[in-house]
């Protein structure tokens, strides 16, 4: 079973952390799940969530070593689902400097929890090469624009070829319309090109789109 899930983008604003709230509320309805931001994008988790204010340590102190996991821990409710969850720092470029961040959260958590969800930050701009050897699955959402096929394979480089069997993909804001007109690549177009599997092509149009698309990615966990 695969316990220890990233969902992440290449670039901002395409809907990992719609995608991380929704897979976590699902799983947490029999399972005992921890959602850790390290994302502090456009709107990420811990802002949503509106657990700044009350935000003393983050996933940061935890993988620093300067605080525990209980300290660490805030748990949340979203429409009767209950987690816990881990925020980002609230001072922007606060960042770790261990490249074993993966390591060190699973260490301290993965006998805690059935599943860990990590609300990742967009590859394509962040230039860090981290252990992410270590996780279960990767799921990479992209776009399928002619310039996106560079960005993810940048964002595949990123990952590393230890990481590479771990990883899969969802196109998002795919059109067969503009596939038509010859602005975008299919998804099976842009399989072939990365030799990535690509679970699913969506479009974050409504809340139904996110909801099919992680109860896809549960039955396949």
């Amino acid at each position: 079973m695969d316990r220890f899930i990233m969902i992440t983008s290449c670039e901002e604003k395409q809907g990992k952390t719609t995608l991380c709230f929704e897979v976590s509320k699902m799983l947490s309805k029999d399972k005992k799940v921890l959602l850790i931001d390290l994302s502090k994008s456009f709107d990420y988790s811990s802002l949503q969530l509106e657990c700044l204010e009350n935000t003393i340590f983050d996933y940061v102190d935890l993988v620093d070593d300067a605080c525990t996991l209980e300290e660490a821990v805030v748990s949340v409710v979203i429409e009767e689902a209950k987690f816990d969850f881990i925020p980002s720092p609230r001072i922007d470029n606060k960042l770790s400097n261990s490249s074993k961040i993966f390591g060190k959260l699973f260490m301290l958590v993965s006998n805690k929890y059935d599943y860990v969800i990590i609300d990742g930050y967009a590859l394509y701009n962040s230039k860090r090469f981290l252990d992410y050897g270590i996780l279960d699955k990767i799921i990479l959402i992209s776009e399928s624009k002619i310039e996106d096929l560079n960005k993810l394979k940048t964002c595949l480089n990123l990952l590393g070829k230890e990481s590479f069997s771990n990883v899969r993909c969802i196109i998002n804001n795919y059109h067969k319309k503009l596939k038509k007109k010859g602005l975008l690549f299919s998804p099976i177009e842009m399989q072939e090109m990365v030799n990535v599997k690509i679970l699913e092509d969506i479009s974050y149009s409504t809340g139904s789109d996110v909801k099919k698309i992680a109860s896809k990615l549960i039955e396949q966990w």
